[in-house]
Parts: C-alpha cells; sequence; structure tokens
C-alpha cells in the first residue's frame, strides 16, 4: 500500500487553513519579537574552548617542529608570536653551540579554565595549564577573539612562578568581567600596573617598588644585570646600562573573586654595554655573543652592543584601600635581537 505524501498533505492543510481564515476575515496575529537577552554568558563553553585548545595545539606542535614561525600566524599573536619568533631564531643561532638554546616547551593541556563574562569585544579567556614536558612548572595562556567572526589566538604565555598562588577567580560557568585598560578602583589601572612594573625592573630601587611584592623573575633579571655592572667596573673599560618599557601592544585583563584583577601583558628591556676608555677592551659572551653579528660566543663591543629582550609578564593587582600590593604571577623572557655601533676604536 502506498503511503500518502505528507509534505503534500501539509501544504494541502496549509491552504485549507488559509482559505477558512480569509474567507471569515479573522485578522492573524503577528508574531511577537524574540525578547532581548538581557543575561550576558559567559563568551566559551567546555566544548568549544577544548576545541579551540586542539586546534591550537596542533599548530603550536607543527610549527616547533620545523621551527617555522610563519606558520603561527593564523592562531597567534603579539606578544606571543614575537616571543616565539626570537626563540626559534635563538635556537638556530645556537645550535652548534655547546649548551645550544631551546624555546621553551609550550602546552595547551588545561587545568584550570578562567573565561570572560562580556557581550563585547575584544573576548579574553585565560587557561591555566598542566605542567608541559621538560618543565618544572604550569603555564598561565591568555587567548583572545578580536572580534565575533574571528577565531581565538594565543595572545601571550607566561611560565608561573614557583610557589605562585592564584587568586581566586569564578567558575567558568559564571565568568569573570574583563577590566578597562585605565580603569580606577585598584591599587593600579591594568596599564599603570604595567608601567610601574616596568620601572621597579629599571630601578629596583624606585618608589613604585614598595607597591610589588618580591617575585623570582625579577631576582635573576636583577642578578643578571649586577655581574653586568660589575664585570664592566671590573674590567675598568666601560659601563653597562638597562632599561625596561611598556610597548604600544594590547592587553588582557579578568577580575578576580576579592575584587582584584590579573593582566598579562608585554615589556622590552634594552641592555647597553659601551666602552669607555679608549684602548681598553670589553667583550660580552654566552647568548649576545652568539647573536651578535661578527659571530662567534664573545663579542667585542667595539663602542656598544645593545641586546634587546622581549618579555611577558603576568600581575595579580589588588584593590584599592587594602594593604595589599601587586604579586607578579608568571614571566617569559627571551633575547630577540644584538645591536651594535659601526663606530669603533682603531
Amino acid at each position: 500500500m502506498r503511503r500518502p505524501n505528507r509534505a503534500l498533505t501539509g501544504a494541502a492543510a496549509l491552504l485549507t487553513a488559509g482559505t477558512l481564515l480569509g474567507a471569515c476575515a479573522i485578522e492573524v496575529p503577528e508574531p511577537a519579537d524574540p525578547p532581548e537577552q538581557t543575561e550576558t554568558l559567559p563568551v566559551l563553553d567546555g566544548p568549544r574552548l577544548e576545541r579551540v585548545l586542539t586546534d591550537l595545539g596542533d599548530v603550536i606542535a607543527a610549527a616547533d617542529e620545523a621551527r617555522d614561525a610563519e606558520s603561527l600566524e593564523p592562531r597567534m599573536d603579539d606578544p606571543a608570536l614575537s616571543v616565539r619568533a626570537a626563540e626559534y631564531a635563538l635556537a638556530a643561532e645556537t645550535a652548534d653551540a655547546e649548551n645550544p638554546y631551546t624555546p621553551q616547551p609550550l602546552t595547551v593541556a588545561s587545568d584550570v579554565e578562567i573565561v570572560a563574562l562580556t557581550d563585547t569585544w575584544p573576548r579574553t579567556v585565560m587557561v591555566i595549564t598542566e605542567i608541559p614536558d621538560e618543565a618544572n612548572g604550569p603555564l598561565l595562556l591568555t587567548l583572545r577573539q578580536a572580534s565575533p567572526r574571528s577565531q581565538y589566538v594565543m595572545h601571550s604565555w607566561v611560565r608561573l612562578l614557583p610557589a605562585v598562588e592564584m587568586p581566586a577567580t569564578a567558575i567558568p560557568g559564571e565568568g569573570s568581567a574583563p577590566v578597562a585598560d585605565d580603569a580606577e578602583g585598584y591599587l593600579y589601572s591594568p596599564e599603570g600596573a604595567m608601567a610601574a612594573y616596568a620601572e621597579v625592573l629599571s630601578n629596583s630601587g624606585a618608589d613604585a617598588a614598595e607597591n610589588f611584592a618580591d617575585d623570582v623573575f625579577r631576582t635573576l633579571v636583577g642578578e643578571r644585570q649586577d655581574a653586568a655592572t660589575e664585570a664592566a667596573e671590573f674590567e675598568e673599560a666601560g659601563e653597562f646600562e638597562h632599561s625596561t618599557s611598556v610597548p604600544d601592544q594590547e592587553i588582557s585583563t579578568l577580575a578576580t573573586a576579592d575584587g582584584g584583577y590579573i593582566v598579562v601583558g608585554a615589556l622590552t628591556t634594552r641592555e647597553s654595554y659601551t666602552k669607555t676608555v679608549e684602548g681598553s677592551e670589553l667583550t660580552v659572551g654566552g647568548t649576545i655573543g652568539m647573536l651578535d653579528a661578527d659571530g662567534g660566543e664573545i663579542a667585542d663591543v667595539g663602542t656598544s652592543i645593545n641586546a634587546d629582550y622581549q618579555l611577558m609578564v603576568s600581575l595579580y593587582v589588588p584593590p584599592e584601600g587594602e594593604d595589599g600590593q601587586v604579586r607578579v604571577l608568571g614571566a617569559e623572557e627571551v633575547l630577540s635581537e644584538v645591536t651594535r655601533s659601526e663606530t669603533e676604536d682603531e
């Protein structure tokens, strides 16, 4: 027995209903506009975030194997992209050295997610990872979506400092609010916090130093710079200077449960070696020597050599009015470029 065509049957029913309504001159009510969404929801749920991280991990793995920074561009943005490119370059320059440089291990295996609660763009997600292979601590990744139709890309990563205590944040299902770059009501605005930490890295005796808790990263950078200063003075041939600044790059923020916030952004540091005594000899070794255009592991300063470092840092900033300090949660640093004066002593 042949079954009736359900589509035609349905169409006939609709035509019949339309005829009857027209004949009776009954006014058909128009559907009401759907209610506007009044509740702001977290920007990513678990399954979507897992897909984003999986795709990102595949891109990073392929780029790391080929040491190809260009292949990262679809899924990585500055400062992360510039830092990874500098790591690849440094690995290539030191490949034949006794202790070659190896790019820092990255993983996207998530342990904790911090998801933005917003209906605007850009949108931010922070991920605390599992500990990568060959590493001794987890990472804090920052992902950003610039516009509704763009992909989430990695904006930055930092290695969490030893024994760091992450501030409490909302669960992903509730979401954490972003904080405006110039927001008030905190010990520093996000822009102010980055500028203040740059000041402290430039000068350990800066007024802002009292607002920052001690951190391992600042200690290690300070020890390196102190050793360079002492070496230049010991050789009585020159001087060493350094300064850290905030580049013109976007920062990422998410609120914490105690009324503070986490901010992640970029810094740049320049360390300069300058010969001040005519006819003297001042040399620089290590990775600076290997990146110098003259080659070799020991570089003669000539007139001056500049070593530029790219940094990514994450800070916790407490609310204003509380007896708290800014805490450095994590950092990443890579030597990205070595330049020198063209004029050298005859």
